[in-house]
């Protein structure tokens, strides 16, 4: 060892360190193997535990993109108009003796002195909707109302309660076939659910779906499509056909398209009064402006 210069005993102390270092891996994977499995398996789960919790470091970033693809098919897109549509739903009761003063043959019996006493008529009901927040209900009475009514209160029963509100009769417009209701509300009450009108008009071939809440149990639904359509202009709203069945019990129900908005009511062969008049309406003729949310201003 005196021998021995710097240098080598610098690479002496090496090779035996080196030496030292794989005597001591051999021993410790011999003392692995001999030892029992409970150890083995604690050390292996300090591992995995330890692999588990590796993440980047300080100012490192990890971005992971991952696409998916969605297909919404259309089915998917009427039960949510159908979902969003009818918690905006109304069931306006009409009295019988409301009914009778509204029809020829009553007033026609009643002035030649042909009747002693008026005859019962069972109550009528119909389907409406709401279109503002404040509670603005538009219904396709087909002449169940008359002008000399407005301020007339109704009983609207409110799709998803139990109980009927009072609603104010505010309007009548027979070229529209259209009536307006203002819920009578409370402070307390909040907003409506309402429906909103669409963004553009009514194409070729788009989806209608037709809901009906005259039972007052659950809201009825028929699903059509525009078979017909000539273009409006500023003085005439669009003719618009639908091949949704047109039997008398939905006559004057209302339509939505796939996004929910309302589209108009339906009338007799198929007809459609379009949501454009309707809208040009309510805008011009009261107050209370509704726009194209369906909120009042």
């Amino acid at each position: 060892m005196e021998e021995l210069n710097k240098t080598q005993l610098i690479l002496l102390m090496l090779f035996v360190s080196f030496v030292t270092s794989i005597a001591t891996g051999i021993v410790t994977v011999t003392l692995l193997e001999q030892a029992p499995q409970s150890v083995t398996q604690q050390i292996n789960r300090v591992v995995e535990r330890t692999v588990e919790k590796v993440v980047p470091g300080p100012g490192e970033t990890k971005t992971i993109n991952t696409t998916t693809r969605v297909v919404v098919s259309e089915d998917d897109l009427i039960v949510q108009a159908v979902e969003k549509a009818t918690a905006a739903l109304v069931r306006i009761r009409v009295p019988g003796s409301a009914v009778l003063a509204t029809s020829s043959l009553s007033s026609n019996l009643a002035s030649i002195a042909l009747v002693d006493e008026v005859p019962q008529v069972p109550d009528t009901f119909l389907t409406g909707i709401v279109v503002s927040e404040a509670g603005r209900i538009i219904a396709s009475p087909a002449g169940l109302f008359s002008s000399l009514e407005t301020g007339k209160e109704f009983r609207i029963g409110i799709q998803g309660t139990t109980t009927e509100r009072l609603a104010k009769l505010i309007h009548v417009n027979n070229e529209e076939n259209l009536a307006v209701f203002d819920l009578i509300s409370s402070p307390s009450d909040g907003k409506f659910a309402f429906v909103s009108f669409p963004v553009k008009g009514l194409s070729l071939g788009v989806t209608l779906i037709l809901l009906d809440f005259t039972d007052g149990v659950a809201p009825s639904v028929s699903v059509g499509r525009i078979t017909g359509l000539v273009p409006g202009n500023e003085s005439s709203s669009p003719q618009v056909s639908t091949n949704i069945d047109t039997t008398s019990k939905i006559l004057g129900d209302p339509l939505v398209d796939t996004n929910g908005s309302f589209a108009g009511f339906l009338k007799r062969s198929g007809k459609v009064t379009s949501f454009e008049g309707i809208k040009a309406l309510l805008n011009k003729g009261f107050s209370t402006e509704v726009d194209k949310g369906g909120k009042a201003q």
